[in-house]
């Protein structure tokens, strides 16, 4: 699932559609969650919706719209596991993937899936120090994904169960898009 629901208001333009290596930085993600292949592929959107979403034509991906993306990273979650929980086959797990983190690969978001399939609750990625998304969570973590305070994403959910989470290493996780000056720091980024 990537989330992109969010107005990048310190960008002051929808980041989800800064071009990065000469495509929209959300098909960034959206191609690394479909070459990884570890399930249907869900995005949701909220701000600009309409005008966001046709960088996702013909790409065969489930669009979930947060009509509450203002309330914060914790109501796009929620919108997301909602959809995902009502998947047929039922989902295993959701993976939680964010828009604006440039260097993901489908390497790592395999990698993540197979922590899971090993019988992990979680499996995040390593960077700067510190777990976090992308990130993979069990079936059976839905209910506190769901419950995630509109404003917090899920990493109070990965240190609730750090103790039995896996990792795998995210070298450069920790930059993501946010600001005018990231979109310089990226020196192919442009739009």
């Amino acid at each position: 699932m990537v989330l992109a629901a969010g107005a990048s208001e310190r960008l002051g333009r929808p980041k989800q559609l800064v071009a990065y290596r000469g495509k929209p930085l959300l098909r960034h993600a959206v191609d690394a969650a479909l070459a990884a292949g570890v399930g249907p592929v869900l995005v949701v959107l909220g701000h600009e919706a309409e005008r966001i979403a046709p960088a996702l034509a013909g790409l065969g991906v489930g669009i979930v719209i947060n009509g509450e993306w203002r309330a914060g990273l914790g109501g796009s979650v929620a919108a997301g596991v909602r959809a995902a929980a009502g998947l047929e086959p039922a989902v295993a797990g959701v993976l939680l993937l964010a828009c604006d983190q440039p260097l993901v690969t489908p390497e790592l978001l395999r990698s993540l899936a197979a922590g899971l399939a090993a019988g992990a609750p979680v499996a995040a990625a390593g960077y700067g120090g510190t777990l976090g998304v992308p990130a993979a969570f069990e079936r059976s973590l839905f209910p506190e994904l769901l419950g995630l305070d509109a404003d917090r994403g899920a990493r109070d959910v990965i240190a609730r169960h750090r103790d039995r989470a896996v990792s795998a290493p995210f070298p450069g996780g920790e930059l993501d898009i946010d600001t005018a000056e990231d979109v310089l720091r990226f020196g192919d980024a442009t739009d």
